[in-house]
């Protein structure tokens, strides 16, 4: 049985970018660059209102690690009950083209 990894993160804006660099890390072991994503969008608990208190940490995360990349098919939020993690406030998919 493998360990679990919990998140130790508590801040939406670490969380949101721990989940980007993740999917950024998994279009890279398929051998693609950040800026491949054509479709992306994110999952977030329904409890959590960070998104809109936190737009500018969020932004200038997201444009360090992806640039001035936004996916063709960007999708609005989804508003969750829960998240497979209990201490996730965020998760993000995305779909490349390999």
């Amino acid at each position: 049985m493998k360990h679990k990894r919990r998140l130790s993160v508590a801040d939406f804006v670490e969380q949101f970018d721990r989940a980007l660099a993740n999917v950024i890390a998994g279009g890279h072991r398929g051998g693609r660059a950040a800026g491949t994503a054509c479709a992306a969008g994110h999952l977030r608990r329904r409890q959590s209102r960070d998104i809109a208190r936190h737009t500018q940490g969020i932004g200038e995360r997201y444009r360090s690690s992806m640039g001035r990349h936004f996916p063709q098919v960007m999708r609005s939020p989804v508003e969750v009950k829960g998240l497979l993690d209990g201490q996730a406030k965020v998760e993000i998919e995305a779909i490349a083209v390999l």
